[in-house]
């Protein structure tokens, strides 16, 4: 399996060149990041939620 540099999984502002990499090396790049993104969205949303349930507020 190809894992993207771990500078370009740090940074996702640097999108990588489509031209240095297969085809198929671009789209498990994308498709990683993609599913790092949703998980820590979901998360962020899971967390978001908890202080309304709090009785503290």
């Amino acid at each position: 399996m190809w894992t993207p540099p771990s500078a370009q999984i740090l940074s996702f502002q640097s999108t990588p060149d489509p031209k240095q990499y297969t085809q198929e090396e671009y789209e498990t790049f994308m498709n990683q990041a993609t599913t790092i993104i949703n998980h820590i969205q979901s998360h962020r949303l899971h967390l978001r939620a908890l202080p309304k349930s709090s009785p503290r507020r």
